[in-house]
């Protein structure tokens, strides 16, 4: 259903972030989910570890957040974007946010990031076409990042809810409140 044509930007930027909100609290739902001592479980070789696809979920979304410009993004994260290969930066992200606990916080930091961009977010921000994630992307406009952080956190918790069903555990349900009323 397309959106009422006297929806504004803003609005959407709103609308957006009640959605992130449950897009963070699903995710440690589903993160917290799997005990501490498989989050070095890799379903296949070749793929990353439980913790592995967590951290690039969060780190990627961290960038996405970062292209707006708005506040400097939490630590630990590397000193520069997408300046290496991906699963080395990802490795030295696992060797500095290692174990449950630290990943549970990464995880919610990175939610809470995208929260502190949007607050500082104006309606002229949605509108812009100058937003580069990666330095050799092409530009995005500022609804485009939304939808590219959104789809790939939706993506890669896709992937890690198999990861919890490769262990036999059951994910836990899926969270989506409407932001009409």
């Amino acid at each position: 259903m397309a959106a009422p044509e006297s929806a504004s930007p803003d609005s959407r930027r709103l609308n957006f972030s009640r959605h992130w909100r449950d897009e963070g609290e699903y995710t440690l739902t589903i993160v917290d989910a799997m005990p501490a001592e498989h989050f070095d479980f890799r379903p296949f070789e070749g793929q990353r570890t439980f913790a592995g696809q967590v951290l690039h979920l969060c780190y990627v979304n961290i960038v996405y957040f970062w292209a707006f410009e708005k506040i400097a993004p939490p630590e630990p994260i590397l000193a520069q974007r997408w300046t290496e290969n991906e699963e080395d930066r990802l490795e030295k992200l696992e060797h500095q946010v290692s174990g449950k606990k630290a990943v549970l916080r990464y995880t919610a930091a990175s939610f809470e990031y995208g929260h502190a961009v949007l607050r500082k977010m104006a309606e002229s921000d949605l509108l812009r076409t100058d937003l580069k994630p990666w330095p050799k992307s092409q530009a995005h406009t500022g609804s485009d990042i939304l939808d590219r952080a959104w789809a790939h956190t939706a993506h890669h918790r896709g992937q890690i809810v198999v990861y919890l069903r490769a262990k036999g555990i059951k994910p836990p349900g899926w969270i989506f409140r409407p932001t009409v009323g």
